[in-house]
């Protein structure tokens, strides 16, 4: 469970006593986590600002963790941006899209990849949140579009029909 970590600088320590140990798992800071289906049992990923880590309980009494840098060529274009669909992770780079389902992959993207990073405003990029919409099969990316302050747009990616779209975004209010 990703939220019984705790972080002090880099450091990952759990809160569970007698589960826990300490990792320097980057240089880099350490954007989100989040739970992870794996054999060996809980595990979680981490996002920083240039790789994503995949920490394993392996129980042993020396490194009750192991990490596992699985890329060091991706980022993440805010906290909110990666999300979980069917077992496959899913997020915005600053450069384009990823997806993780046991390797890191890009995410193609021939529709709208390149009309959303013109119109994005990366001053408030930090502001763009993911949802699923799992009745339409759907990933919704919901972004600051243009000279916008605030979420005005969406990109849309279909993982059932590998389709792209984008629509005006009308809410004050998000949900993730």
């Amino acid at each position: 469970n990703p939220s019984l970590w705790f972080n002090m600088g880099n450091q990952y320590y759990n809160y569970n006593p007698g589960l826990a140990n300490d990792n320097n798992i980057d240089n880099y800071k350490i954007l989100t986590s989040s739970a992870v289906r794996s054999g060996a049992g809980l595990a979680t990923l981490f996002w920083t600002t240039n790789s994503l880590w995949l920490a394993q309980f392996t129980g042993n009494s020396q490194s009750v963790f192991s990490y596992t840098n699985l890329s060091n060529s991706i980022s993440l274009m805010s906290q909110n941006s990666a999300i979980e669909a069917n077992g496959i992770y899913y997020w915005i780079g600053e450069d384009r899209f990823h997806m993780y389902s046991g390797a890191v992959q890009p995410l193609p993207n021939q529709q709208n990849c390149i009309w959303f990073y013109d119109n994005l405003n990366f001053t408030y990029r930090s502001k763009v949140f993911a949802f699923k919409n799992p009745r339409f099969n759907e990933i919704w990316w919901v972004f600051p579009k243009g000279s916008s302050t605030e979420c005005n747009h969406a990109i849309v990616y279909n993982y059932v029909e590998n389709s792209w779209y984008d629509t005006p975004w009308e809410r004050t209010a998000g949900y993730y």
